[in-house]
């Protein structure tokens, strides 16, 4: 019994040191469980970090916003704008009351020419006279004349003389004989094909030579015409400078047969 008694206490002084130890101040635990903070105020608080990702977010929102009223806002100028030029393009409503009533009275014109009949066309005639000879009286003695009726009158052109031609055919005709000459130079003597082209040169000379002839008519007959007596030449004068002129002039057939060796 006494044993158990100092049991007991001793352990009650073992607990009392420790509650020394351990035990904890009223004030100081009133004090901190001041500054302690609720748990269920703990569960309304938000982190930092999502702060200021909702932060972020509701930046982007705001600027998205911001650019789509500036958006409609343009959009909202532009249409604006557009019924502004519009009704400026209208007509007044007083303004319109005569133009509908000008519509009006043409249609019912227009209605009434629809409606009524056409008139019969008449087919064009096939032919018509017309009185060639025009009665008329004379003017001392009133008698009765016979015209012919005036055709229109026709614009003509005044004729005027011609311009003064050359009444010499020397140069032209050295200048062909020249150019004559040079060709059955530069034939070789002797062949067929030399004969053909002096043949076929002295035939176009020949045939030169007479339309120069006929040219030199017509010249002579318009001078005749316009001058009167004024001198011209005549088909002699042009005979006269043939080769019975100037001798010294040869034909080309004529060189041919003197530039061929005799045999």
């Amino acid at each position: 019994m006494i044993l158990n008694n100092v049991f007991l206490s001793q352990h009650l002084y073992k607990s009392m040191e420790e509650l020394d130890e351990k035990k904890a101040d009223k004030e100081l635990v009133e004090m901190e469980i001041e500054i302690k903070a609720d748990k269920r105020a703990l569960e309304t608080k938000v982190s930092r970090m999502q702060f200021d990702s909702m932060t972020e977010e509701l930046n982007t929102m705001f600027q998205e916003l911001l650019s789509k009223i500036t958006g409609q806002e343009q959009d909202w100028h532009k249409i604006i704008d557009k019924i502004s030029n519009e009704m400026e393009c209208k007509l007044d409503r007083i303004e319109l009351d005569p133009v509908k009533k000008q519509l009006e009275d043409r249609w019912k014109s227009i209605r009434k020419q629809l409606q009524a009949q056409p008139a019969p066309k008449e087919d064009d005639a096939a032919g018509i006279r017309k009185q060639l000879v025009a009665r008329f009286h004379c003017i001392s003695c009133d008698r009765p004349v016979d015209m012919l009726t005036p055709g229109p009158h026709l614009v003509t052109v005044p004729s005027t003389p011609g311009l003064p031609s050359h009444k010499s055919n020397r140069p032209y005709t050295i200048y062909e004989l020249e150019q004559v000459r040079q060709h059955c130079r530069s034939l070789r003597p002797g062949t067929n094909h030399g004969h053909f082209e002096m043949a076929s040169s002295e035939r176009a000379m020949m045939q030169m030579q007479r339309i120069h002839t006929m040219m030199c008519r017509q010249i002579e007959r318009v001078q005749r015409h316009l001058a009167g007596p004024e001198r011209t030449y005549s088909h002699g004068a042009l005979r006269e400078i043939g080769p019975s002129r100037y001798p010294h002039i040869l034909s080309p057939l004529q060189r041919t047969s003197q530039s061929l060796p005799k045999q």
